[in-house]
């Protein structure tokens, strides 16, 4: 079992605890739950998606993918897996709600969550929101808040 592929049908069934315990059987089944997640993202044209190997985002789950922009560093969907402290999958849209240096709360937009990983709603989410950027909302708060009027986050 150690040197078996994952499959999405595994992963999309696979509780809190069990993504838990197969990130726990070391980097390289880490790598196969990213790459598993990775393979089914249907990108906006122009974007990219990289997952996390160690702790570069958070490292609180099993599974964080960064979806943004290419280029554009400000702008960030992250994709998240259910873990130990977190009872489900998750993409949001961390933002700030303003430049005031004495304001710099950090926002999120929730844009989905699901029990398990949902492939096609997430990549319903993204082809909206890459429609979104497209149409000139390009900044994290102006986009969040767009989507926001659109009722298509909270």
């Amino acid at each position: 079992m150690k040197n078996q592929k994952l499959s999405l049908a595994q992963l999309a069934v696979m509780s809190a605890f069990e993504l838990e315990q197969y990130r726990d059987r070391g980097r390289e089944a880490r790598r196969q739950l990213n790459n598993v997640v990775l393979g089914q993202l249907a990108l906006p044209d122009g974007w990219n998606a990289i997952a996390e190997e160690a702790s570069e985002f958070c490292g609180q789950v099993p599974v964080v993918c960064r979806i943004s922009p290419t280029g554009d560093d400000n702008l960030a969907i992250y994709l998240c897996s259910a873990g130990s402290e977190v009872p489900e999958w998750s993409a949001f849209l961390p933002f700030q709600e303003s430049t005031n240096q004495a304001d710099q709360g950090n926002r999120v937009a929730w844009l989905h969550t699901a029990e398990n990983f949902d492939p096609e709603t997430v990549n319903k989410v993204l082809e909206t929101v890459g429609d979104y950027y497209r149409h000139g909302f390009n900044q994290s708060a102006q986009l969040a808040a767009a989507l926001r009027m659109g009722g298509l986050c909270v």
